[in-house]
């Protein structure tokens, strides 16, 4: 409970809060009924712009975790609910397909300690294992940044204390794997923000590549160059605290509460260009120079970099939490009053649709160190428990039809292959036809040295009917394996069409790009 009132002129009628909505008791407390329509309860965390698509947007919400638009932030609904908080989002124009975001662990939890990542526009979500990054009972992490130009190196600010599970780690595999970036930051301070409630993004690329780090706490501000191993402490004593660190097109901006709003080149020598308290903070990353503010509930917009500023009033719900572009639109997230939008121009006020989420895959090394199963398509004589069985081979590409002879048969017959040290994805179609209880499966036997069994791994089963039900099985033979087989099983009266096998590797969402364009030198 929150609050608790009663009407003065009728003693029966009890108005109640708690922490999400509003209730009325119209018989002193014994019967409540709920009363929030027009109440918008949705807290908005973080926000991220595509900017080659206006019409898409990405948020990261209280309790409803990752929501996108796909009108321009007219309407945010469809999405998975994969969990309950997601704080920070963040993305490189050079591949705005691949998101970043900082989220709850799936658990429910009101912390953002574990990162997630898309590669199709955040239709799908995959949590990274983070490998690198100490694990902490309270690790949170509200600031996310990706170096400019390279889609698939993430740099993320940790909160505990430095060189005892906090800091900023880097990832260049796009967030697989992570190193610690600590040399030059004060051991055991608390240097990044915790809460997921506060204000803060402390951490950013500058345009040289540069990494900036800044302490809401302390008030520092950190600099490692690129080619670095230590950050530098730069000089200058800003006024005010750190809120929100941005950059767009050639400049980095830092709000800083009471001390207004700062830019610079490189994070190094810092100028004032707005005097005003500036808290909250949004850069469009469409539209360079652009980039907008807001402090107690006021929102001003500058099209010059912070030469001038153009005041856009207070929104109607003013705990402002975020701001965000979505072409010549501002929209404007809050702690409690959901989401609130403003055309910048008239353009802004024409319908937007969003166009198919673009690929957010690089070619990476691991593709081509990954070795795959391949051969003919040979396969086994069936092994019959019960009945007689018949395998035809697919007439083009891997495949086969196991069918039962003369009535009821249960059996199996295998592809053989060897064994790569390598995970794979195994991809294909598979009908099967036949009365009800006619089914199939698939399976991964592994086989030691002298053709001796020594793993069998079910991997899914396909019922009866159908055109033929797709599939993807991510597949991991025995480490001591020598040769693995696929096995297709059948039991019933019928057949089962299996077709159109092919392997992919396992993983393809991480890994270190092979083009110097994505940032890795060949």
């Amino acid at each position: 409970m929150g609050s608790l009132a009663v009407n003065p002129a009728d003693p029966a009628n009890w108005w109640m809060t708690d922490w999400y909505g509003i209730y009325e008791s119209k018989d002193a407390g014994r019967n409540w009924a709920l009363r929030i329509d027009g109440v918008e309860v949705t807290v908005i965390h973080g926000f991220a712009q595509d900017p080659n698509d206006p019409g898409r947007v990405h948020a990261g919400m209280a309790d409803n975790g990752y929501v996108p638009s796909t009108d321009g932030g007219l309407r945010f609904e469809g999405g998975r609910k994969f969990l309950s908080n997601m704080k920070a989002l963040a993305l490189d124009p050079s591949l705005p397909g691949r998101l970043y975001g900082a989220g709850d662990g799936g658990s429910g939890e009101w912390r953002a300690g574990h990162l997630w990542v898309s590669a199709d526009g955040g239709e799908n979500w995959m949590r990274s294992p983070m490998r690198g990054v100490p694990t902490q009972k309270e690790r949170a992490m509200n600031s996310i940044s990706v170096r400019p130009g390279h889609p698939y190196e993430v740099a993320i600010a940790v909160s505990g204390p430095v060189g005892d599970g906090g800091g900023v780690f880097r990832s260049v595999d796009g967030g697989l794997t992570f190193e610690p970036l600590l040399e030059g930051l004060a051991s055991g301070v608390e240097y990044f923000h915790k809460e997921i409630w506060g204000l803060v993004s402390e951490l950013a690329h500058a345009p040289d590549g540069a990494l900036v780090a800044t302490s809401h706490r302390t008030g520092e501000i950190h600099r490692l160059a690129p080619g670095e191993s230590a950050w530098q402490k730069v000089a200058h004593n800003l006024p005010g605290k750190s809120h929100h660190l941005r950059a767009n097109g050639r400049h980095l901006f830092l709000t800083r509460s009471a001390g207004g709003l700062w830019r610079s080149p490189d994070g190094t020598a810092w100028e004032q260009v707005h005097k005003k308290p500036c808290e909250v903070l949004a850069v469009d990353l469409a539209v360079p120079g652009r980039l907008a503010v807001a402090t107690n509930g006021r929102v001003e917009v500058s099209t010059d970099s912070g030469a001038t500023w153009q005041d856009l009033g207070t929104p109607p719900f003013g705990q402002i939490s975020t701001l965000g572009f979505a072409g010549d639109r501002l929209l404007v997230g809050t702690r409690g009053g959901g989401f609130f939008l403003t055309a910048l121009t008239g353009d802004g006020e024409q319908p937007l649709a969003a166009k198919a989420p673009s690929s957010g895959l690089l070619p990476v090394r691991e593709e081509t160190e990954t070795l795959l199963p391949e051969g003919g398509n040979q396969w086994s004589k069936p092994w019959q428990s019960k009945g007689a069985l018949e395998a035809v081979p697919a007439a083009e590409g891997i495949g086969v039809v196991l069918q039962s002879v003369d009535g009821q048969a249960a059996g199996s017959t295998g592809w053989v292959f060897d064994a790569t040290g390598s995970d794979f994805e195994l991809r294909g179609k598979c009908s099967v036809s036949g009365d009800e209880e006619t089914h199939a499966k698939l399976a991964l036997r592994s086989f030691g040295p002298g053709r001796a069994q020594i793993d069998w791994k079910p991997l899914g089963q396909i019922p009866a009917g159908g055109d033929g039900e797709e599939f993807k099985y991510h597949c991991s033979l025995h480490p001591e394996a020598v040769q693995g087989e696929i096995v297709l099983l059948f039991e019933g009266n019928g057949s089962a069409d299996l077709r159109n096998i092919s392997f992919a590797r396992a993983n393809a969402i991480f890994g270190s790009p092979v083009s110097a364009s994505a940032g890795i030198e060949q």
